[in-house]
């Protein structure tokens, strides 16, 4: 079916289901701030981002709050100071902030004791999450007071921990019914896609592009290599027929294992390298460059890693290819099923609500 568009003054387009969406969602009304916040994090997780708290505003002269802010998890920086620090003792967790400005404003309006939507803002400046990531983002991985109840009921009925943890998985989400390798195959999906390495601020540009290529685990290794480089040192550069050789040996004092000299051959189509080899042969055995051909990359100052030292199956984008579908086959869940586990799930939080009451309910 065709998609009718309309153009904004920045000269995006926007379609008409988005602006539906967006009249929807500032048209709310919310008895309390928490249910505004419960609102916010639903739509988010159905669009693909995390939602924390953010600024608050109170009654001049008191401490009643009279409006709230609910931001995506990626609005702001990292402070400067944590890049500088050198004296960590924990690798620091990735970046995962990259100045986000979508949030919703709601204020408190006190003569009919509801909150309204004050402002609204919902373009992000970062990829969402995939439909089977949403539930690894951080605001919905926790759980509400209705699950506590029902995972305490669980365990007095003699379940394990992990039990009742599986039992929650096919309770709340068709997406969850699925084996623990794909399971963790999304949630690691979810890292990759939502976060970059950490690096700090005195990093070379190798170390920084590095990040922004391979997958967490992969930048590890790969960071290692480029570390490791600052060991080595090219002695001599001679060039035959259309490779150029380099040769790096070892500075002394320095520690890389019994061999102290590897000639590493190069091809250059101008200024950018096509090809490496290193008679260490990690770049064919594990596919990632040694520290010999990144102390070759640092002595022609090269800024990035170039394509014939990177393998795609390594990279952020290799995923791409390969489209995963993560639901088993034991478990096939219908719009049925779904529609029912949604309206399970809503009136296990209203029937929890009711019981804090005293009052019996019709």
């Amino acid at each position: 079916s065709s998609r009718i568009c309309v153009w904004r003054m920045d000269g995006h387009s926007v379609s008409l289901e988005e602006i539906e969406e967006y009249h929807i969602m500032v048209s709310q009304m919310f008895a309390s701030e928490n249910q505004g916040y419960e609102h916010y994090n639903r739509y988010a997780r159905a669009k693909g981002f995390s939602v924390r708290l953010d600024d608050k505003e109170y009654v001049k002269g008191t401490r009643e709050v009279k409006a709230r802010r609910f931001c995506c998890s990626k609005e702001g920086h990292r402070l400067e100071k944590y890049f500088q620090a050198t004296d960590q003792k924990r690798e620091p967790r990735a970046l995962t902030r990259c100045g986000c400005k979508a949030m919703l404003e709601i204020q408190h309006d006190a003569g009919r004791g509801r909150w309204f939507v004050k402002k609204f803002v919902d373009v992000h400046n970062h990829p969402l999450a995939d439909p089977d990531q949403s539930a690894f983002l951080r605001s919905h991985r926790r759980m509400n007071d209705a699950h506590k109840a029902d995972a305490v009921e669980y365990g007095l009925g003699g379940l394990r921990t992990f039990q009742i943890m599986n039992v929650a998985e096919k309770q709340h989400g068709g997406e969850h019914c699925i084996s623990r390798m794909r399971r963790n195959e999304a949630e690691l999906d979810a890292i990759c896609s939502q976060s970059v390495p950490f690096t700090r601020i005195d990093a070379c540009l190798l170390e920084i592009n590095a990040a922004r290529i391979y997958t967490p685990k992969i930048f590890k290794m790969v960071r290692d290599c480029i570390r490791r480089s600052c060991a080595w040192v090219i002695q001599e550069q001679t060039t035959v027929n259309d490779l150029v050789r380099y040769e790096v040996v070892l500075k002394d004092g320095a520690e890389g294992g019994s061999r102290r000299l590897f000639s590493v051959e190069c091809s250059f189509d101008g200024s950018l390298m096509n090809g490496a080899f290193c008679p260490c042969r990690k770049m064919e055995c594990e596919a990632i460059p040694c520290a010999h051909i990144f102390a070759v990359l640092v002595f022609v100052r090269a800024a990035t890693i170039p394509p014939c030292c990177v393998s795609k199956r390594w990279t952020m984008e290799a995923k791409a290819a390969f489209v995963s579908v993560r639901n088993a086959n034991t478990h096939v869940w219908s719009e049925e099923m779904s529609r029912y586990r949604e309206l399970r799930n809503i009136a296990s939080i209203a029937l929890f609500k009711v019981s804090k009451s005293g009052e019996r309910s019709q």
